[in-house]
This record gives C-alpha cells, sequence and structure tokens, in this order.
C-alpha cells in the first residue's frame, strides 16, 4: 500500500475542510429559527447600530431586548433594540425565557443567576438570586424596585425578590397576585393585602396579630456540598411570651408541633421544657439535618438530591375571652419525586382544659350528625364545581374505598349504604375562626394533589344552637 498517497489525501481533505469552514465563518450567517419564531435572522433592521457583525444568530426575548452571539469569539451581549445598544456583556452564561404573563430573560454570570424584565429592563433591573427560580414578575414599585415572585429550586418555597436585591419568605402564603399597586394573597382563610412599597418586614406582621403577646421566630438551616445548597429547613414560629408565656401545657404543645412537623421520626422522648425558642429549632433543626446525612452520605454523590422544608406556626386569633387560640399550621416539604407535599391547617386549643379541641368538644352529640350532613353537601359542592351534579351515594364512593362498601352492602346505593358512608366518610378536628368552625383537608384525603388544599367553613349561624361551648 502506497502510505505517501494516502496521508496526501487526508491532508488535502483537512485543508479543503478548513477553508470551508473560515469560508462560512466570516461570509455567512448561520439560522436557527422555531416553531414559535423564537429565533430570527441576523439582518433585523430594529438593531441597534453597534451590534458586531458578523453574527451567528440573535434571539429575541421582548419586544425590545435581544441577545447576540458572535460568529468567531462566540460571546454573548444583551442588546436592547433600537437606542441604547449593549447594555452587558454575558460571557459563560445559561439564557432562557421565562413563561409568564410577560417576557424575561434568566441567566447565570459569575455562579450567580439573574432575572431581568424584558418589557421595561433598567440595567439597574437585574434580579440576583442563588437559590431558586423566578416565576413571575408583580411589576414596578416606588419603594422596592421591580418584583417577582421565585419558587425554590423544589418549586415548594416561594419568595417575594426585587431589583434592589432584597427579598423574603411567602411563609405558608398562596395565590400572590398584583393587583391594582397591591399585593394580594391568602393566608389560609384569611385574605391579606399590602401595598407594592410596603416594606418587606412589614409583610411579616400577617404573621403577629398578637405583637405584645407573641414573638416572632424566624429561623433558616442551610447544608452545602461542593458549593451547592443540598438542604434549606426554614421555620418560622410566634412564640408566647408576656401573659401567654407563663403558660407551660401552651410552650410544650408548640415543642411537640414542631417536633412533628420537622422531625417526627427523631428519637426524642424527652419534652422540651426551656424558654428558648431559638433552641427549640436548633434542636429539630439537628434532628432534620441528621436524617439527611444518613439518607444522602457524603460519601456517596450520587445519592445527594435536594431536601427543603418549611414550617410555619403562626397564633391567628384568640376567642372566648382568651380561653381558646387558633393557631395557624403550614408545612412544605421536598425530599424528590415529581412534586413536594404542602399542607395547610387551623388547630385550636382551650388553654383551661389544657387540650386540643376536636369535633366532640366542639359540637353537641345530638347534632353532630346534622353538622356532618352541612359540612357533605359543601364538600360534595366543591368537588362538582363546573361538572355534572352526582348523588350523595356517587360521592360518598369517591370518599370511600369502593372495594371496602362493596363488601359489606350488595347494593352501594342502597339507604344502608349511604347512611354507613355518611356516618363515617373522613372528618377532620374543626378549628374555632371568627368566620366559624374551619375543616382542613390535605392533598389527596379527599382529593387528587392537583385539587390541593381544602377549606371549609361552617358559620355560626349554619351552626346555630349545635356548638357545645360559648365564643
Amino acid at each position: 500500500m502506497n502510505y505517501r498517497y494516502l496521508i496526501k489525501v487526508i491532508l488535502l481533505l483537512l485543508f479543503c475542510g478548513c477553508i470551508f469552514y473560515l469560508t462560512r465563518s466570516c461570509c455567512s450567517t448561520e439560522k436557527s429559527i422555531l416553531a414559535d419564531d423564537e429565533w430570527r435572522t441576523a439582518g433585523d433592521s430594529l438593531l441597534a447600530l453597534s451590534v458586531p457583525q458578523p453574527l451567528k444568530y440573535i434571539k429575541y426575548v421582548g419586544s425590545r431586548l435581544c441577545v447576540v452571539q458572535d460568529t468567531v469569539k462566540k460571546e454573548h451581549w444583551l442588546y436592547r433594540i433600537g437606542d441604547e445598544g449593549m447594555i452587558m456583556p454575558l460571557y459563560n452564561c445559561y439564557l432562557d425565557s421565562i413563561p409568564g404573563t410577560r417576557e424575561y430573560l434568566f441567566f447565570r454570570k459569575n455562579k450567580k443567576r439573574y432575572f431581568l424584565d424584558a418589557e421595561t429592563l433598567k440595567e439597574s433591573a437585574a434580579i440576583c438570586f442563588s437559590d431558586f427560580n423566578v416565576e413571575y414578575g408583580l411589576g414596578q414599585s416606588k419603594r422596592n424596585g421591580f418584583l417577582a415572585l421565585g419558587y425554590s429550586n423544589s418549586g415548594r418555597f416561594r419568595y417575594l425578590v426585587n431589583s434592589e436585591g432584597g427579598g423574603c419568605y411567602l411563609w405558608g402564603i398562596d395565590k400572590v397576585q398584583a393587583c391594582n399597586g397591591k399585593l394580594e394573597f391568602s393566608l389560609g382563610i384569611k385574605p391579606c393585602s399590602f401595598s407594592m412599597d410596603t416594606p418587606f418586614k412589614e409583610i411579616d406582621s400577617v404573621y403577629v396579630p398578637y405583637p405584645a403577646e407573641t414573638r416572632l421566630i424566624q429561623r433558616e438551616y442551610t447544608v452545602e456540598r461542593e458549593g451547592e445548597t443540598y438542604v434549606r429547613l426554614c421555620m418560622n414560629l410566634t412564640y408566647p411570651i408576656s401573659g401567654l408565656g407563663k403558660n407551660r401545657w401552651l410552650k410544650d404543645w408548640i415543642s411537640s408541633a414542631v417536633k412533628h412537623g420537622i422531625a417526627p421520626l427523631a428519637d426524642d422522648t424527652r419534652k422540651y421544657h426551656g424558654d428558648d425558642p431559638v433552641a427549640l429549632c436548633d434542636r429539630y433543626s439537628r434532628c432534620y439535618i441528621n436524617s439527611y446525612n444518613e439518607e444522602c452520605p457524603w460519601s456517596d454523590r450520587e445519592l445527594w438530591f435536594h431536601w427543603e422544608r418549611q414550617f410555619l406556626l403562626s397564633l391567628q386569633w384568640k376567642l372566648g375571652g382568651g380561653r381558646y387560640l387558633t393557631f395557624y399550621v403550614a408545612n412544605d416539604g421536598y425530599y424528590g419525586g415529581i412534586h413536594g407535599i404542602y399542607t395547610r391547617e387551623y388547630v385550636s386549643l382551650d388553654l383551661q382544659k389544657k387540650k386540643v379541641l376536636t369535633f366532640d368538644d366542639l359540637i353537641k352529640p345530638k347534632k353532630r350528625q346534622y353538622v356532618r350532613n352541612i359540612l357533605l353537601e359543601k364538600m360534595k359542592a366543591d368537588f362538582c364545581k363546573g361538572y355534572d351534579p352526582m348523588t350523595d351515594a356517587e360521592y360518598l364512593l369517591h370518599l370511600h374505598s369502593e372495594y371496602v362498601i362493596q363488601s359489606k352492602f350488595k347494593d352501594v346505593g342502597s339507604k344502608e349504604a349511604v347512611g354507613y358512608m355518611k356516618e363515617n366518610f373522613p372528618l377532620n378536628d374543626p378549628a374555632i375562626t371568627p368566620e366559624g368552625l374551619v375543616f382542613y383537608y390535605a392533598p389527596y384525603e379527599i382529593d387528587c394533589f392537583a385539587a390541593g388544599n381544602k377549606f371549609f367553613v361552617l358559620t355560626y349561624q349554619e351552626l346555630k344552637d349545635c356548638m357545645a361551648i360559648e365564643l
């Protein structure tokens, strides 16, 4: 075989390939057009004159904003279209647009993440964040700059952030929206509204309706591995002080509630009898972190994944002259899988009898089935909203195990079967609120996960002559 001839052919092919690549890079523009027309060719007349040539592509992330990549240097620039030209270089950045009501740009730079509003972009309007993703923008305010709503990596923690670099957790809050210059959201059954100019610290006042009698405790614990946060535990308590602080049973109940919410499997048979709520949080945070280290040992990188938990315990109402307290408890958690677990509930305490109030404590014996029927009607109406109506038997079968009911009754629609299901459908203990008794159900208890938490309020007018206690 003539090896000299073969080597010459290979060198000639390599030379021709290099010439073709250089010619193509200098004289042509590569097109990349997606179905949604997000990408356009480089010859757009709307571009500022300062955009360098030749270009590989332009990615439009808004009507006034685009990202440009140079063909030769492979560098990115962020440009405003039609007026001020280049804003900043985007070296080694990950670029994407955030779905929402408007268009946004998300990129990484120097190991930090940034979020830009593409419509009202200003050089100072970059929101930097390190441990969550922006969901959507809420709008511009005078004091806080541009506000946006963010989610943690697991999708469970919710944050409010601004272009000034500040932010805060939204503990146990759902349905956040901006409307007529205000931030509107719900804390359980309680609607809340703040001006968009409200300092973030004042938003925390929603958790402390009784500042003279409770102290707000907020703690955050993290575990980092190789520069990335893998464990995040955030705790928010309204801890009793003043007159309430003298009630030892109340403090012990709070300790047990924290243990149940954060580390229910911890080997901790001793009750916490300290008056330091920070020490209480530290105690159970260690149990939480130890559990992570056992499940995801440092020595096995393949087992590492994100754990996140946010726990809120907030005194919301005092009723019956201060004898009865109702706490709002929110618990968001993620330990892998397709979604996290999040719950909201109210719990009422009787400080005089030192007990958690149950359905039987609150409703007279002869009225209990009557109240159950009222609750059942509300639950069925909520489930059938927007769909064809259902009979009681059809809905009750949804609440029960159909297999169990069929094993007990030949006809699941019979009077006997319906009566049995009405007496035994899931009944959680209600809580006392100014509006009435609130029955809470977590995801999967009476409906699918996508249906979310369910609150059903039975007003005191509906419960006339049914209550076993006086408020």
